[in-house]
C-alpha cells in the first residue's frame, strides 16, 4: 500500500508455490473503512503477476482489506488474502521535537537568551518585550546621485550665462521644430512684365516723394532759424520789421 496525493494506490504481486506469474485472473479488494463502510474496488493487472488499484480514503484510522479472485478459466487457481493498512493524520499535523543544540547556538550568536533559565512567574514575557537589540546605523552614498546632477546642470548654467536669446530665436526655433504643422504663406501669383514695371514705377516715385518731403522738413526749420535769430537782432535794436522768407524749394 502506498498514499500519495489523497490517493490510497493497492498492490498485490500474484505467484504460484513454484514462484511462477499468475496472469489473467480476475480480482476484487474489499476495503473496510474505520467507520465500518465497505468499499469493492477492481485490480487490474500492469505487469506480469503484478495487479494495481486505487482507492481515496475517507477518514485517517486502520483499514482492513480483503483481495480475492481466481482464473476465470481454471477453477483450481483461486487465490485469498488478507491484510490491514493504517492512514496516519496529515504530516502538517506531526509534532517535532525541538533542535536544542541549534536554538542554543543561535542565541549565542545573536546575543539571545534561553527563556526556560530565566526566573520568575513572568518574565520570559517581560523579557519578549525588553527592547535591548543594538541598532545598527544604514547609511547609502548619494555623492554619485549629486555629481551626475551637476553634470547635468553645468550646460544649463553656461547657456544661461553666455547665451543671449531674443524673442525672434525662440520664433525661429519654434518655426523650426513645429512649422511642418502651421499653416504655410500663400506663395504670391506670378507677375507679368507690364504688371512689374508699375510697381517698379510706383516704388520709385514713393522713393522721391520720401526725399522731397525731407528736404521741405529740413528748409522749414532752416527758416525758422533764420526767422527766430533776425527777430531777437531786431528786437536788441528797438525795431521790427518784415521778413521775407522765400522756400528754396518749390
Amino acid at each position: 500500500m502506498t498514499f500519495d496525493e489523497e490517493q490510497a494506490r493497492l498492490t498485490v504481486d500474484a505467484r504460484s508455490t513454484v514462484g511462477d506469474f499468475l496472469n489473467n485472473l480476475a480480482l476484487e479488494a474489499n476495503v473496510v473503512a474505520p467507520d465500518g463502510q465497505v468499499q469493492t474496488v477492481t485490480l487490474t493487472q500492469i505487469a506480469p503477476g503484478r495487479y494495481e488499484t486505487t482507492f481515496t480514503p475517507e477518514a485517517d484510522g486502520a483499514y482492513f482489506i480483503r483481495v480475492a479472485g481466481g482464473d476465470p478459466t481454471n477453477e483450481e487457481v483461486a487465490i485469498g488474502q488478507t491484510s490491514g493498512w493504517v492512514l496516519g493524520y496529515s504530516p502538517e499535523y506531526k509534532q517535532f521535537e525541538a533542535n536544542l543544540g541549534l536554538l542554543e547556538s543561535l542565541a549565542e550568536r545573536t546575543g539571545g537568551q534561553d527563556l526556560s533559565t530565566l526566573e520568575g512567574e513572568n518574565a520570559a514575557a517581560d523579557f519578549i518585550f525588553t527592547h535591548n537589540l543594538q541598532t545598527e546605523p544604514v547609511s547609502q552614498a548619494i555623492w554619485p546621485w549629486l555629481a551626475l546632477l551637476a553634470v547635468l546642470l553645468l550646460p544649463v548654467d553656461i547657456a544661461l550665462r553666455r547665451l543671449v536669446i531674443t524673442r525672434r530665436d525662440w520664433q525661429r526655433a519654434y518655426a523650426a521644430t513645429f512649422g511642418r504643422w502651421l499653416p504655410q504663406p500663400v506663395p504670391p501669383a506670378p507677375q507679368t512684365e507690364q504688371v512689374s514695371r508699375l510697381f517698379q514705377a510706383k516704388q520709385r516715385a514713393g522713393v522721391q516723394s520720401k526725399k522731397r518731403k525731407r528736404k521741405r522738413e529740413r528748409y522749414n526749420r532752416l527758416r525758422f532759424n533764420v526767422w527766430m535769430r533776425v527777430g531777437k537782432e531786431r528786437g536788441k535794436m528797438g525795431g521790427y520789421g518784415r521778413l521775407h522768407l522765400h522756400p528754396l524749394i518749390p
